[in-house]
């Protein structure tokens, strides 16, 4: 999976066709238990439920994983794999990262909005997301337009200055599953600043800084579970974020409010052997679109029907 082109489609694919269910299969009993610590480092079905939850964050992969769900709660198959104590510990934990994340994805703040509905502010026309007449922004890769005339209107109205920071959101990148799953990764952004927020402080305090001007960065990590929180300063960050990443201008551009406990976001993402790091796409959204994740204080807010219980 990690060598497939598009390797969020081989884990959809398989979920599809039962890999949960087999992976909960392969617990062993009391009689077969080997050694826990070197069970949980070498054998494969561990190491790839581990694997897992980074492909959760993706829009492709989120659409089946429900389904799967709900299969496995009439199964079941957690007495089995609740006796295996190495597969039940991970298994819990993938378990949780899969229903809170799906969450989101069904709440219409995941949903990619500009993907059927013309950007342009003066416009409310809506078509298919994969309407082929449809203009999207070459700078962006982002937005669409019913248009050209509301594409030079959206340009004029403020996309002139928008287009690089939702560029920089999707890691200067042009690739169709972060674009399709960006909301549904601000709001995993937004929910893990939220309800680790003082790590965050924590970790701001140690960073060194070069110069009066430099900032701090948080990087969300979600091609890891459970996610890792690393700060750096601006500068360094740059050192050793990799190719795919966003532009700085983009990051120096943005100004922060001083009670916050960080200046700035990015998020790591990885598909197959690829990382992206995102500059903060809850941040672009809502510069661009006035996009909010409906999350405070770790929890989802808005008045809709189902609540994602971090």
């Amino acid at each position: 999976m990690n060598c497939a082109n598009d390797s969020a489609l081989v884990i959809s694919q398989a979920i599809q066709h039962g890999l949960l269910e087999c992976l909960l299969r392969t617990g062993s009993s009391r009689a077969e238990r080997v050694d826990n610590t070197k069970r949980f480092e070498d054998d494969h079905d561990i190491q790839l439920l581990k694997e897992l939850p980074r492909f959760f964050v993706f829009s492709k992969v989120l659409r089946v994983l429900q389904p799967a769900l709900q299969r496995l709660d009439g199964l079941g198959l957690e007495e089995r794999a609740s006796q295996d104590p190495v597969l039940w510990e991970l298994w819990q934990a993938v378990d949780s990262a899969a229903r809170t994340f799906t969450n989101f994805h069904e709440l219409p703040e995941g949903a990619p909005f500009y993907r059927y509905q013309c950007c342009s502010p003066k416009c409310s026309l809506n078509f298919s997301e994969d309407d082929v007449t449809a203009y999207r922004c070459s700078g962006c890769m982002l937005t669409r337009y019913c248009s050209k005339y509301c594409q030079k209107e959206a340009w004029e109205s403020g996309h002139r200055v928008h287009c690089r920071m939702l560029r920089s959101a999707l890691g200067n990148q042009d690739v169709r599953e972060i674009r399709k799953s960006l909301p549904v990764i601000a709001m995993i952004e937004s929910w893990i600043c939220e309800e680790r927020v003082n790590e965050i402080r924590a970790l701001d305090k140690d960073v060194v800084k070069t110069s009066e001007n430099d900032r701090s960065i948080v990087e969300v990590d979600l091609t890891v579970y459970p996610i890792e929180l690393n700060m750096y300063s601006l500068r360094d960050y740059f050192l050793v974020s990799g190719s795919h990443t966003f532009e700085r201008e983009v990051a120096e551009s943005i100004t922060t409010s001083e009670d916050s406990p960080y200046d700035l976001v990015a998020v790591k993402v990885r598909l197959g052997r690829e990382y992206y790091s995102l500059f903060s796409p809850a941040t672009a959204l809502g510069v661009a679109f006035g996009w909010t994740s409906g999350i405070q204080g770790g929890r989802y807010i808005h008045e809709h029907p189902r609540t994602p219980d971090p």
